[in-house]
């Protein structure tokens, strides 16, 4: 795969933050300073959960390209 595309795909993704979104009872541990799994069957809200931590990470002042 290029390189390129890979850049370009990132950008865009990017741009589309923050996203609207129904925010949840619990959230993943951002400053936990551990890698997080996020298990699931598909369609159960694993995507939707990674961009409610986008947004909070957007809301702390995490810079827009240091998000991937």
């Amino acid at each position: 795969m290029d390189k390129q595309y890979i850049k370009t795909q990132i950008a865009m993704r990017q741009s589309e933050f923050p996203t609207d979104l129904k925010m949840r009872e619990k959230m993943l541990p951002i400053d936990s300073g551990k890698i997080v799994t996020i298990p699931g069957v598909r369609r159960c809200g694993k995507t939707s959960r990674m961009e409610a931590v986008v947004n909070e990470l957007l809301k702390r002042g995490v810079e827009r390209e240091r998000v991937l």
